[in-house]
C-alpha cells in the first residue's frame, strides 16, 4: 500500500499554537464535565450507574469535541490525511467519561484505568493518523504514558488545591493540557520520517 505522508516536519509555530488550544481544550473540557464521582469502590456490577454512564458518554463527546476540534483546526493545515480525527476522539472520550461515570473503573486502580483511558484515545488517534503518519502505533503507548502523567498531575493538584476550586480547576486541567499538548506535539513532530521532497511517497 502506498501512503502519502507531509513533505515537511510539524513546524515549531504550530507546535506551540498546538500546545495552546489543547491548554483551552482541555480548561473547557474541566469546567464542562469531569469524569468520576461516586463511591471510591465498586463492590460489584450490580453497584454500577449506568444512567450516569450514558450521560457521561454525551459531555464526554462534547468535550472531545471542544479539545480535538480545536487540534483540528491546526492539523488540518498540515495533515489533511488525518480523516476521521474529531468523529473517532469525540467516540472514545465519550467511551472514556461513560466508563469513569457508570463506576466501572472504581474497581481498577486510578493509575490502571488512565492508562485504560490513554490506550482508548490513543487507539482512536492510531485509526485517525494511520495514513497520514508511519509508525503511528507508537502513538498507542506514547499517549497511554502522556494520560498518565498529565491526569497524575491533575489529581495532585486538585488535592493541593482543594481548597481554591477555581485555581485547582486552572492547574489541573491546566496543566493535563500542557503536558497532553506538549507530548502529542511531540510525537506528531518526530513519529514521522525525515522530510520527503515534494511528491515523494512512502511504500509500506
Amino acid at each position: 500500500m502506498t501512503r502519502s505522508f507531509p513533505t515537511v516536519r510539524f513546524p515549531w509555530p504550530a507546535f506551540g499554537l498546538w500546545v495552546g488550544v489543547t491548554i483551552l481544550g482541555y480548561l473547557f473540557a474541566g469546567f464542562l464535565h469531569m469524569p468520576g464521582g461516586g463511591p471510591p469502590f465498586a463492590i460489584s456490577l450490580r453497584s454500577l450507574d449506568w444512567a450516569a454512564g450514558l450521560v457521561g458518554f454525551v459531555f464526554g463527546a462534547v468535550t472531545g469535541l471542544a479539545v480535538r476540534g480545536l487540534q483540528g483546526l491546526v492539523l488540518k493545515t498540515w495533515l489533511p490525511r488525518a480523516r476521521g480525527w474529531m468523529l473517532l476522539n469525540a467516540l472514545a472520550f465519550g467511551l472514556v467519561h461513560a466508563l469513569n461515570d457508570s463506576g466501572l473503573f472504581n474497581l481498577i486502580p486510578s493509575s490502571l484505568s488512565l492508562l485504560v483511558d490513554g490506550l482508548l484515545i490513543g487507539a482512536a488517534q492510531v485509526v485517525a493518523l494511520r495514513q497520514a503518519l508511519p509508525r503511528s502505533y507508537a502513538w498507542l503507548v506514547l499517549m497511554a504514558a502522556a494520560w498518565l502523567l498529565g491526569f497524575e498531575w491533575s489529581y495532585a493538584s486538585e488535592r493541593v488545591l482543594e481548597n481554591n476550586p477555581l485555581l485547582s480547576l486552572l492547574a489541573a486541567y491546566g496543566g493535563a493540557g500542557l503536558i497532553i499538548g506538549c507530548s502529542m506535539g511531540f510525537f506528531i513532530r518526530y513519529l514521522q520520517p525525515a522530510p520527503l521532497s515534494q511528491g515523494q511517497v512512502y511504500d509500506g
